[in-house]
């Protein structure tokens, strides 16, 4: 009742703001006060004077505005995570919520936010209101402060932060307002803010401390406290987990300094970004004789022996080991292609006192999912738990560790007519453009099954010949897996002994979708029952 009662609080004041608009960082103009969701974060805005861009986007970059508890089971034991609390990616203790019994409540989270931000700044020297970049990165700066940690001159976590925050403002995005039952934009930034103009007081403190790494595909990248276990280990294998949040925040799960780090089993030695976009290399973080704490299946604390890779990007909103909210696209091509490179020399480590005769059969096991490689992929009779690889493929996964080079070709995925917004039984026109030697391609959708659990259906099939482009046709008149109007499919295209040459994702969004609609449902949603 607690949240229908801030809802309708916030909503007496919407008609006075949903006209006109607002200066704010860099000039930029915000939307139209659209939402019931975007009146919270504006009237807490102004009750402490904070930016209320950078509160959105902060929210954004931390859980895509999910204000719901995360956490997984493992036995009888809830394994929260510190970064999956609030919408902020703060504990509920840091916002001063614990006793709160509506803590998951956006409206509650957001008054606590800016009511710690404020307090949190009060002794700084930040402008009132960002109006200048330069202004905005100080702001930017001095809240990567406050959510990532540091030691000595070990700001690694807070620059990412930083190139996170301003990436998310420059580019703008669009979120779902469940308030309004709709989509929401945020606008980019009119004038970029360019991280790189030699004219910024201090660009050089935005630098990465890189260092050589035990292994060349890799980047060694100084934690402000990476987690230090007094035993050593001789590692056995590789293992690869999954981190549901961004790079920055992956990072900091890192450091044995976050609150409740240690209970997640999310430790690894090696990190790789989801794309290029902030860093274009591996991260390793701890060495390879570091001993990583992990999670046994009942919930009690273990040791890996093992070289742990950790695979980021934001893949949802998990609670109860339930994915509540899914982003089917968050493992990319270009990530599972690092991946196949850094096994590869992580192999070479680990079989480099294998006589020469026997490397290449000890290589092939190193690499070999169930040999040498355990990966952490969903079971379907067993609940979600941290570190399983959302959205996994065990086709995707072998074809980066073989030494296929079929695999080393590219699949491009365009909209015929590029729009931010179809709507419901839409034409949907997907060009794709790949290598001749193409000879079929198959369509996967990402679905919900009525027990709640997300999975990937096949949906169409096309033999290729001769050709570099291909159509595939479709119309969505549903809500997709997040009964939101978003929609994810995948594409992969084989050559002509079935093997996998290259694989793409493709998100749309549709408006105006029949909301009552969850069916129908492939057969493979029958397994899961």
């Amino acid at each position: 009742m607690k949240q229908i009662s801030h809802f309708f609080y916030f909503v007496f004041f919407f008609v006075f703001f949903s006209c006109g608009q607002d200066t704010d960082t860099n000039g930029s103009k915000t939307a139209v006060i659209s939402s019931p969701t975007e009146l919270i974060f504006k009237k807490a805005a102004e009750n402490t004077n904070l930016p209320v861009r950078l509160l959105l986007a902060t929210s954004f970059l931390e859980s895509k505005m999910q204000a719901q508890r995360a956490y997984s089971l493992k036995g009888n034991k809830r394994s929260f995570l510190p970064n999956g609390e609030t919408a902020f990616g703060l504990t509920r203790k840091t916002l001063g919520l614990e006793e709160f019994s509506d803590a998951g409540d956006l409206v509650i989270q957001v008054k606590a936010y800016t009511k710690w931000l404020k307090n949190s700044l009060i002794h700084s020297s930040l402008p009132e209101k960002p109006e200048k970049f330069e202004d905005t990165i100080y702001w930017i700066w001095e809240i990567a402060k406050l959510h990532r940690s540091s030691s000595g001159s070990r700001n690694n976590e807070r620059i990412i932060f930083t190139k996170e925050l301003v990436k998310i403002l420059n580019e703008g995005f669009y979120w779902y307002d469940s308030y309004a039952n709709n989509f929401v934009e945020f606008p980019k930034e009119t004038n970029p803010i360019d991280l790189q103009n030699k004219n910024l007081a201090f660009g050089s403190m935005l630098n990465l401390d890189y260092r050589r790494a035990q292994v060349e595909s890799a980047v060694y990248l100084p934690l402000a406290s990476p987690v230090s276990l007094a035993q050593k280990q001789k590692p056995v294998g590789i293992e690869i987990l999954h981190c549901p949040f961004e790079l920055s925040s992956c990072l900091a799960l890192q450091s044995q300094t976050m609150e409740g780090s240690y209970n997640t089993g999310l430790y690894a030695h090696y990190i790789i970004p989801q794309s290029p976009a902030i860093i274009d290399r591996s991260l390793q973080v701890h060495t390879h004789d570091s001993a990583l704490p992990k999670l046994t299946v009942e919930g009690e604390q273990g040791v890996s022996n093992k070289l742990r890779i950790l695979l980021v990007g934001y893949s949802g909103s998990y609670s109860e080991s339930k994915r509540r909210h899914a982003q089917g696209d968050w493992l990319t091509p270009w990530q599972t292609k690092r991946l196949g490179e850094l096994v590869h020399d992580l192999c070479v480590v680990l079989t480099k006192k294998v006589s020469a005769e026997d490397q290449d059969l000890a290589m092939r096991n190193c690499k070999e999912i169930g040999q040498g490689v355990t990966v952490y992929k969903p079971e379907r009779t067993v609940p979600f738990q941290w570190g399983v690889i959302s959205d996994y493929n065990k086709e995707f996964f072998m074809a980066s560790l073989s030494e296929d080079l079929a695999y080393k070709d590219t699949l491009q995925v365009r909209m015929k007519t590029e729009k931010d917004f179809y709507q419901g039984g839409e034409d949907l026109e997907f060009k794709l453009s790949f290598h001749p030697n193409a000879e079929s391609l198959e369509v996967e959708k990402l679905v919900r099954c009525p027990t709640g659990k997300v999975l990937w259906d096949r949906i169409q099939t096309k033999n290729l010949r001769n050709t570099r482009t291909a159509m595939v046709y479709r119309r969505e008149w549903g809500g997709g897996p997040n009964f939101t109007g978003a929609h994810f499919f995948r594409f992969k295209i084989y050559d002509t002994k079935g093997d996998l040459m290259a694989w793409q994702n493709q998100k749309i969004n549709i408006r105006d979708f029949e909301k009552t609609r969850k069916g129908p449902y492939p057969s493979l949603c029958s397994m899961e029952e």
